[in-house]
């Protein structure tokens, strides 16, 4: 995405300033399935905790996103 901007926020988490979506810094946990990166990110608790998978329609937002580049 052109006009992104990726800040660390410290904590291991880094945040996208132009989805406001929150990325864990160091995410290579190599392949997994949907079920258990959902279990995986309910516990995680870099910056507070409070994390989630991405919604469908998050996803094709950011397909859509990075289609347009």
């Amino acid at each position: 995405i052109a006009n992104a901007a990726f800040l660390n926020q410290g904590g291991g988490v880094i945040i996208d300033t132009n989805t406001g979506l929150e990325w864990e810094q160091d995410a290579n946990h190599g392949q997994v399935n949907w079920g258990d990166a959902g279990t995986y990110v309910t516990g995680l608790t870099l910056g507070g905790g409070g994390w989630r998978m991405p919604t469908r329609s998050e996803l094709h937002q950011l397909y859509d996103d990075i289609s347009a580049v």
